[in-house]
């Protein structure tokens, strides 16, 4: 295990923001066991931000499959010279593996999952005929097979084994990751529940209507903040019209405001995460908020959507974080079930 040499690692994780965060705690110990390496994280626009907050990160180099062709031959190009002592991959895409696989470094190690809706004899096969070929070290993850065989598949757990191949790290039970600046006024409304408006929350058997009724039941334990992303107004246009929106530019004015409910629409990641820093609990469809809320010591109920192998998703993706409770329950339960959890949190 090499642990002494000054080393130049490469992490690949060029997808979306809650993945990011659980391959953090990852790269945190790569740099705790080998403090003078110098740790470079290929990211996407997406994910940036947080590689750019943790001080245990070197260098950032930005990748998105949406470049228009000439710019990703260039990125090509200049990471192909690039010479690193060990690359792990993480991503999934296409190109990012062939990206990692033009880099002439000796050492290079790539985790492959398989589906978990199709047949995993035919997922991935590109792959893992080209990891034969070259001989590249990897780990592959039958989702299905390991949650079957009730093996541990957690997004966390398996870049941890797959780098515990070359640096002799530990593996990251919690994670915890504290902002840069914090500027939210102290005296800002610190009791609200924040509810993320993923547009997750919304199907053929949960209305919003139902949505409604759950923040109006809600109420009874405090005042709300109601988070959104960029599609949260196509989902939620009653409430859009019936409550306030405060935008990211009247951010540092949120003090003055006294409603019982207060939309925050599409908030840089910056005042998002103060938001929810200064939230008594958050309540949230599967999604980045999860791991944003894990990350940041907040209480938290996930809801995992019901119809879509939740037990495997939670394994797969569960927070790192002990102030959490989940909900799996069919949609009509849903309203019912959040609101029984609210006791383990003291409401």
């Amino acid at each position: 295990m090499a642990q002494k040499r000054n080393l130049k690692i490469c992490i690949i994780r060029n997808d979306r923001m809650g993945d990011m965060i659980l391959t953090l705690p990852i790269i945190r110990e790569i740099k705790e066991t080998i403090p003078n390496s110098i740790v470079t994280v290929v990211c996407s626009n997406t994910n940036s931000f947080l590689c750019e907050e943790a001080d245990f990160i070197d260098e950032v180099l930005i990748y998105e499959t949406q470049l228009n062709l000439i710019c990703k031959i260039k990125f090509y190009l200049k990471f192909a010279r690039n010479r690193y002592d060990y690359i792990f991959n993480i991503s999934q895409n296409i190109e990012s593996f062939l990206f990692f696989l033009i880099n002439f470094s000796k050492e290079k190690l790539t985790l492959i999952y398989l589906s978990r809706y199709k047949n995993p004899k035919f997922s991935k096969i590109f792959h893992r005929i080209i990891v034969k070929i070259l001989a590249i070290e990897n780990v592959i993850v039958d989702r299905n097979n390991f949650f079957k065989k009730e093996k541990n598949f957690h997004q966390t757990y398996l870049i941890y084994k797959l780098t515990k191949k070359k640096i002799n790290i530990r593996l990251p039970k919690t994670f915890l990751m504290s902002p840069k600046v914090n500027t939210l006024e102290k005296n800002t409304n610190t009791s609200r529940i924040l509810i993320h408006l993923t547009s997750k929350w919304i199907d053929k058997k949960y209305s919003e209507n139902s949505f409604i009724d759950l923040i109006e039941k809600l109420q009874t334990y405090g005042k709300l903040y109601l988070t959104t992303d960029h599609s949260s107004k196509e989902k939620f246009k009653t409430i859009f019209e019936n409550y306030l929106i405060v935008s990211n530019s009247n951010f540092s004015n949120l003090s003055k405001y006294n409603n019982k409910i207060i939309i925050l629409d599409k908030f840089n990641f910056k005042n998002w995460r103060n938001i929810i820093l200064n939230s008594r609990l958050v309540i949230t469809y599967e999604c980045g908020c999860v791991h944003v809320a894990s990350m940041s010591d907040v209480p938290l109920i996930v809801v995992y959507d019901y119809d879509n192998k939740p037990l495997m998703i939670n394994r797969e993706y569960a927070p790192l974080s002990l102030k959490y409770e989940k909900v799996i329950s069919k949609q009509e339960l849903i309203n019912e079930n959040i609101l029984l959890k609210l006791k383990n949190f003291g409401f």
